[in-house]
């Protein structure tokens, strides 16, 4: 029996993502050449300021909920402070005026508290398909 090239023993194949509910949507595409054409990228970003006293730990998002579609979470504390992925635990270190970038999901929350005082918090929110 000979040898059948790869492209006579590929079976078709596609790659599709689906909605919540379960229907089909958003083909990947391939270039001629055999590349997947994917593109992930933001196309909707939302920013604000929280202002909170130290001792409450206060979710980071930008209005009432969280951005629907969220993937990054950008944030710069006016004073030093912690954030975590919890209300109930904020262990992770951050300096004032450090930037911190989360790549993220709008299902995951994240909270900050400050070390002391009143403080702001710089936020922007961005959300995107691909």
């Amino acid at each position: 029996m000979a040898d059948i090239s790869d492209i006579n023993a590929a079976q078709t194949v596609k790659v599709v993502g689906a909605d919540s509910t379960g229907v089909e949507q958003t083909p990947v595409q391939s270039t001629s050449d055999g590349e997947l054409r994917t593109s992930d990228s933001l196309t909707k970003a939302v920013d604000g300021t929280l202002s909170f006293t130290a001792g409450t730990p206060t979710e980071i998002k930008v209005g009432g909920s969280r951005l629907v579609g969220r993937k990054v979470l950008f944030f710069i504390p006016a004073a030093a402070g912690k954030y975590g992925f919890t209300a109930g635990s904020q262990n992770i270190p951050v300096s004032k005026n450090q930037p911190i970038t989360i790549t993220i999901t709008d299902a995951q929350g994240v909270w900050f508290d400050f070390n002391s005082g009143t403080n702001n918090l710089y936020v922007v929110e961005g959300s995107g398909g691909v």
